[in-house]
């Protein structure tokens, strides 16, 4: 998200977040080893609607149509998405507080970077680029992720069965995306071996359902993404 180097210093406010993934010896998401939600804990269940494989194979064209925004509200998914988690309440509450700090920051470094911190396509885009990034242990460029970002937002702004979501629903997906993005991207960037293979079964279970396709199915360009043939 780099946009994730301009934010390199807010790692010092995410130690007490990772030191606790980290150290948590509960297996979650298949068997990562950190607390990450599962993929159906929230919102992501409103994308089995769209065929994103489908439409990724598609040229890409001007739609004309915007944006497919959340609404201005309190969060809602950290206190949903960790008390998915099966660990101890306290616990949770902790939970709770990294992910709303890693939503503020996703929001900051978006709006730093030009892009819309409410959008759920750019939202998609970050999921599935730092969910990559974790899945194959490789960095995708930044303007490389821009160019899947805005790719994913025209996609989602065009699509008819998303722009019939309510305003919570529309919300709880924004939310859980952002969050989902920011974790994989701080286990990412903070380069802890044992950590990054820990989240690789989530990341790449997380692409799988997204995408229905393998996440070595994914090729990053200048122009965004595609996903091989089969």
């Amino acid at each position: 998200m780099n946009l994730r180097h301009q934010f390199i210093c807010k790692r010092l406010a995410l130690a007490g977040f990772l030191s606790l993934t980290l150290a948590s010896q509960t297996a979650i998401a298949s068997d990562s080893g950190t607390p990450l939600p599962p993929a159906r804990a929230g919102g992501l269940s409103q994308l089995e609607r769209i065929p994103l494989a489908k439409l990724l194979q598609q040229p890409q064209l001007d739609t004309g149509k915007g944006s497919l925004r959340a609404p201005a509200a309190a969060p809602i998914m950290p206190q949903r998405l960790a008390q998915s988690l099966p660990i101890p309440a306290a616990q949770q509450r902790e939970v709770e507080q990294a992910y709303s700090q890693l939503l503020s920051i996703y929001r900051q470094a978006m709006r730093q970077g030009g892009l819309p911190d409410d959008d759920i396509g750019v939202a998609l885009g970050a999921f599935i680029v730092a969910n990559y990034q974790v899945a194959s242990d490789s960095s995708i460029d930044d303007e490389v992720s821009k160019a899947a970002y805005r790719q994913i937002r025209q996609l989602l702004a065009a699509e008819p069965s998303l722009q019939k979501l309510d305003g919570a629903h529309r919300q709880a997906l924004f939310e859980e995306l952002a969050i989902m993005a920011m974790t994989m991207e701080t286990i990412f960037e903070q380069g802890e071996r044992a950590a990054l293979e820990r989240a690789q079964p989530a990341a790449r279970q997380y692409l799988q359902a997204v995408l229905q396709r393998p996440y070595n199915a994914l090729r990053f360009t200048a122009d965004g993404m595609t996903l091989a043939e089969r």
